[in-house]
């Protein structure tokens, strides 16, 4: 089954005027001749990112977007409605969030952080809001000092700046890590600095 939300490895079974029939784990698609390079040729391989584009229609296409499945990122709002909220996802669709998981008046033209999840029964990806749920309590036997992470910074504190680490663990980057630059929603790459008793975890810019 297509990956949804992710990346998947196509073969090129055959061209039209059009463009071209793509298949992957028993599943065929037609991406238009504009969403591959003009070499392509039948039998070549292709990865491309797969998303529904709407009720049962799955779509596969070149363009790269701001988050995978079962990541976090900081989208902007371009519509807000009565059913929920339709962020920017960097692609020829909207993600959108369900009303039941947003927790705040949302306005558009404003980023806010949001976990991209997938919508089984649909099979689409939608996004919540509500964030802070998806993190684990502890972190994994996988960390470990001076390991490098992905963070995404999630607050601001006196101390320093609450970060997401590796899309899964809380974590937090202090100020004396002359992170003064540092700011809402921006990712940045960095390093386990500390595993804690209570599960939160400090991270710093540098190796130790």
């Amino acid at each position: 089954m297509l990956r949804i939300g992710d990346y998947n490895n196509f073969l090129v079974t055959r061209g039209t005027n059009r463009g071209w029939h793509i298949e992957a784990q028993g599943e065929e698609l037609f991406i238009p001749k504009k969403e591959l390079p003009p070499t392509t040729l039948e039998g070549h391989r292709v990865k491309l990112f797969v998303f529904n584009k709407g009720k049962g229609e799955i779509r596969a296409t070149s363009a790269i977007p701001y988050a995978l499945v079962d990541q976090f990122a900081y989208l902007k709002v371009k519509d807000v409605t009565k059913f929920g909220l339709f962020m920017d996802w960097g692609i020829d669709k909207d993600l959108f969030v369900p009303s039941r998981f947003v927790k705040e008046e949302a306005v558009a033209g404003k980023s806010y952080i949001v976990r991209l999840f997938l919508d089984e029964k649909e099979r689409s990806v939608i996004g919540s809001c509500l964030w802070e749920s998806f993190l684990l309590e502890k972190p994994g036997k996988e960390l470990k000092v001076n390991q490098q992470a992905r963070l995404l910074v999630c607050g601001i504190k006196d101390i320093g700046f609450r970060v997401i680490i590796n899309d899964k663990y809380r974590g937090l980057l202090y100020r004396d890590e002359k992170a003064d630059t540092i700011r809402y929603g921006e990712k940045r790459q960095g390093y386990i600095r500390k595993l804690r008793s209570d599960g939160l975890i400090d991270v710093s810019l540098t190796r130790e």
